[in-house]
């Protein structure tokens, strides 16, 4: 996250304190749920653009990350 924050810096745009970076980070591990639980549930004439396996394995890894760095509470503030 610092690494990210100082390359920002380094382009002289407007950068977030390193608290609302955090939190806007939390914040957006639910788009990315989002688009992969999306990749599930295609009708049979779309085309196949992940397996199933690897679907559930990002999956599994988001809701691993939402759970251990309480998300969900990115919210309350």
């Amino acid at each position: 996250m610092l690494a990210y924050l100082e390359a920002l810096k380094s382009q002289d745009v407007a950068v977030p304190t390193f608290d609302d970076a955090w939190l806007i980070y939390r914040q957006q591990l639910f788009n990315a749920l989002a688009w992969w639980a999306g990749t599930l549930g295609q009708p049979p004439e779309a085309p196949q653009m992940q397996a199933k396996e690897s679907s559930m394995t990002f999956i599994n890894c988001l809701t691993t990350v939402i759970d251990d760095l309480d998300a969900l509470d990115a919210f309350d503030s």
